[in-house]
């Protein structure tokens, strides 16, 4: 029988020559792992930001870079196999425009991404090649989901190798992050177990800094009106399609470009309208870009559901005389802030290492024939989710 020769593939952005054996390619190469090619990193559709986002395929096998490197550690090797697995395609389930997508994949499926995840690993080219390979998809599945701890703290944890990934590779994309703070290899190497929890070993403190101090400045970023622009009205174009009846199961199936192209050529004139000024790069005025630290119990309450921005959109657009397209709105909780469940390093509790707080953001933007409104607009959004000056 002639051995699993390895494969070289192209030279990753981040990791330089990344080697994978012919059987991982096989893996690499079905479908439902190929499509992810055409799904961004980026929750908002590149198409609107005009810049070269990478895709959940290179970061999928750059997360299997990492998972590789932990699974050869010999407190991991067991499952070093189903590791690999669960790397690849622990996005397999992100829907177009991911984040913002998965919105509707609930409305309409009734679903999370991670129980999409497994339809795309059920009678599937991935669960054939798998169950090919011997390799059980409901223990990959459950380690993508969280449920196999403390294997799955190494893909699904507070700190773990999707993010060591995706925090340095969309930071570089997008200019946020030049020389690295940290290096996602050097912190793979340092998992290790710890009274049977995932730990990060001595000599690690520096690398776990600087991913804190990276990941920050990314969603700064990720949550500021110049990038969140386009991701409100990508939300409000989807909304108008999804009351129109016009997303159908098969839509979120299909990758970015895909999605993008329907929206802007077969859809309900809003969301055309709406669809086709982003892809032009003919973002909303921003009214009003907040970031709070002490939110009202009001503002907290109404961002517990996603669907109050609509609702409040709705209402601003009624009270102003301006069409419903014409006004999108964000209010939510930023990812800047996470509490990392790891619970040693060189024996200390590192959960409030960073000093970062929990920010919240408040974001309304309105076509821009509507600029003499934008003070009394910012007014009355104000008053109706909550905040005050005293928010900050």
């Amino acid at each position: 029988m002639t051995p699993d020769r390895p494969l070289f593939l192209q030279k990753d952005e981040l990791y330089g020559e990344i080697v994978f054996t012919q059987a991982e390619q096989r893996i690499i190469n079905t479908p439902q792992i190929q499509r992810l090619k055409d799904i961004s990193l980026s929750a908002v559709p590149p198409i609107t930001l005009g810049k070269q986002i990478p895709s959940r395929l290179e970061h999928s096998i750059g997360v299997a870079h990492l998972a590789k490197i932990v699974g050869r550690k010999p407190e991991f090797n067991l499952y070093s196999v189903e590791l690999f697995a669960a790397a690849i395609a622990h996005d397999v389930g992100s829907p177009p425009f991911s984040h913002i997508g998965e919105r509707f994949l609930y409305k309409i499926l009734g679903i999370s991404h991670e129980r999409f995840a497994e339809a795309m690993l059920t009678k599937s080219e991935l669960s054939a090649e798998l169950a090919a390979q011997e390799i059980d998809a409901d223990t990959v599945l459950k380690i993508i989901n969280g449920q196999l701890n403390p294997i799955s703290d190494i893909i699904a944890g507070s700190m773990d190798v999707d993010n060591l990934d995706n925090i340095q590779r969309y930071g570089r994309a997008m200019g946020i992050i030049g020389t690295p703070l940290y290096s996602g290899e050097r912190l793979a190497r340092a998992y290790t177990l710890h009274n049977g929890n995932v730990a990060l070993a001595e000599g690690s403190e520096e690398d776990l800094r600087g991913w804190i101090e990276s990941r920050n400045k990314v969603y700064q970023y990720v949550y500021s009106s110049e990038n969140h622009v386009m991701g409100a009205m990508t939300m409000r174009a989807l909304q108008f399609a999804y009351e129109e009846g016009e997303l159908k199961n098969e839509f979120f199936f299909w990758t970015d470009t895909q999605a993008y192209d329907y929206l802007r050529q077969d859809c309900n004139p809003k969301t055309k309208k709406i669809a086709e000024l982003a892809a032009s790069k003919q973002p909303y005025k921003t009214v009003t870009d907040l970031v709070i630290t002490n939110p009202s119990d009001n503002f907290a309450e109404i961002c517990r559901n996603a669907d109050n921005r609509e609702t409040v959109a709705d209402g601003i657009a009624e009270e102003f005389f301006i069409p419903r397209e014409d006004v999108c709105i964000y209010f939510g909780k930023s990812r800047n802030y996470r509490r990392i469940n790891l619970f040693f390093i060189n024996g200390a509790d590192i959960a409030n290492l960073s000093g970062i707080q929990q920010e919240w953001t408040a974001q309304i933007f309105v076509y821009p024939e509507h600029v003499s409104k934008l003070e009394k607009i910012d007014k009355v959004f104000r008053e109706r989710v909550g905040i005050s000056e005293h928010s900050f």
